[in-house]
């Protein structure tokens, strides 16, 4: 199997009925088998069923099991009431969509051919709509299910699949851009790879990122001196959670918000918390210019970690990549200086561990659930965690005066710079975006220069362009893997 159909889908099945029976009377490959067997599947990211209305042929511990799997499945009647941009937005944003269409997922006025007529009315009235409105679909399947053609008198049914395949088709390749160059590429390469770049507009978020992420720092070093880093986590967060629900409430995509992994949530958001207190830590010891070129390390302890805990292939470019932004790591830490390692650097070093752990999850994460509910989450999660450490000795500071204020910059800034950021890599690709992000580092030593008399390190500066070029080597390697493999499946 070519690597570009290894990679992993998500299906979206339309259907009455659940069909995850385990096994019945001996049989694990009948009807009520097909999407058990699927989830079992190490290519199967996560199954999205619409239109599920009782337990017919999967009884409650069918049911119980694909909860436990991370099956969403939603009743017409929740369909309905959620509508559909929001149904839509509880798959995850990116997937590669295999799209099952069971028969008795139409009304039955519409298709007089199924091989057992379902009684009730159905989910798909309108069948176009769920296709039509998601932007941009990377559809990698498509099939109707369960149809009898000795039923099919009138060829009505026969009429409506064909309808249905050439509106979703129209729909996908509407969605993906000019058809023809579409049909030379297959349907293989990522969206992000085929939507025009806007790179003025990215750079743009990019302003806004960067600011954010000084802002930040700033905010951090003036709350320093009257709050710790569990109470200063605990107001972020807390201000974070607000705005995240404001959001939802005001464009009306609360129901993207679901509580499905929570464990996995959890894990991440734990790991996240842990690295932040530690860059909290480092930002009141170290210079910013430091602090922030360790921090770029992250993405390279990613890339040396994927082979092992995502079964992403370590070419001989990210090797490289993952040395030289080592040696970039040793030069800007100076372990073996007069200094050696303190307890900042050592935090700082924490820190970047922690969010290269946090950036795992979070690809595992959006394979699976919305982005808005990964926010949401680490948001009022982190806010939970943030008040049982503040409040662990039983007091908790009350920020007052020109501490508030900077605690509501805080706040907002952390989130405004990340929203920049993830704007902009959706508005031109990672190799353009990422070296603007890269002009921090310069930024933050101008910063810390001018409002806290932090020296220029030149040893600083040294081992930050070699971690930015580690970076960008990586960068460009996973971009002609990507090219290779698109080539490959074309």
């Amino acid at each position: 199997m070519p690597p570009a159909l290894q990679r992993p889908i998500h299906i979206l099945q339309i259907d009455a009925h659940l069909d995850f029976v385990d096994i019945r009377h001996g049989v694990r490959h009948g009807h009520g088998n097909p999407m058990r067997r699927a989830a079992e599947r190490a290519h199967v990211a996560g199954i999205t069923a619409l239109g599920i209305r009782n337990v017919s042929s999967t009884a409650r511990d069918g049911y119980e099991a694909a909860r436990a799997m991370g099956d969403d499945f939603l009743s017409v009647r929740q369909v309905r009431k959620l509508g559909t941009d929001a149904v839509v937005g509880r798959i995850p944003e990116g997937a590669r969509i295999y799209m099952t269409i069971d028969i008795d997922g139409f009304c039955p006025r519409s298709r007089p051919a199924p091989a057992r007529v379902a009684r009730r009315l159905s989910l798909l009235r309108g069948a176009r709509d769920p296709a039509g409105r998601r932007p941009a679909p990377r559809g990698r399947g498509h099939r109707p299910r369960r149809v009898a053609p000795d039923y099919d008198q009138t060829g009505g049914t026969a009429i409506l699949a064909a309808q249905l395949l050439l509106n979703t088709l129209g729909f996908v390749f509407h969605a993906r851009g000019p058809w023809r160059r579409r049909l030379n590429m297959a349907v293989t390469m990522p969206m992000a790879e085929t939507a025009p770049a806007r790179p003025l507009a990215a750079a743009l978020w990019m302003v806004g990122s960067i600011s954010g992420f000084t802002l930040l720092s700033i905010s951090g070093r003036e709350i320093g001196k009257a709050l710790d880093t569990f109470e200063m986590m605990f107001y972020r967060s807390l201000i974070g959670t607000v705005a995240i629900v404001v959001f939802a409430l005001a464009t009306r995509r609360t129901g993207l918000i679901s509580h499905r992994h929570l464990g996995l949530h959890f894990l991440r958001n734990a790991v996240h918390f842990a690295g932040q207190n530690l860059w909290l830590h480092a930002l009141a010891l170290i210079p910013l210019a430091q602090l922030f070129a360790i921090e770029f390390s992250s993405p390279l302890i990613v890339a040396l970690a994927a082979p092992f805990v995502l079964a992403e292939r370590l070419t001989p470019a990210r090797a490289l990549a993952v040395a030289l932004g080592f040696c970039g790591v040793l030069i800007v830490a100076q372990p073996f200086g007069q200094a050696s390692l303190s307890p900042g650097v050592l935090s700082a070093l924490g820190s970047a561990f922690s969010f290269a752990a946090t950036a795992i999850l979070t690809k595992r994460l959006t394979r699976r659930v919305p982005v808005l509910s990964i926010l949401f989450w680490l948001a009022a999660m982190q806010s939970a965690m943030g008040l049982v450490t503040a409040g662990w000795d039983g007091a908790i500071a009350l920020p007052h005066g020109p501490v508030l204020g900077w605690v509501l910059v805080m706040g907002l800034a952390g989130l405004g710079a990340h929203v920049g950021l993830t704007k902009a890599l959706s508005l031109a690709p990672a190799t353009v975006v990422t070296p603007m992000d890269f002009l921090r580092l310069p930024i933050i030593a101008l910063v810390g220069m001018s409002l806290y008399g932090e020296p220029l390190d030149a040893m600083v500066f040294a081992g930050g362009a070699m971690i930015l070029g580690a970076n960008w080597l990586n960068i460009r390697a996973a971009r002609a893997g990507a090219r290779s493999v698109a080539t490959a499946a074309s």
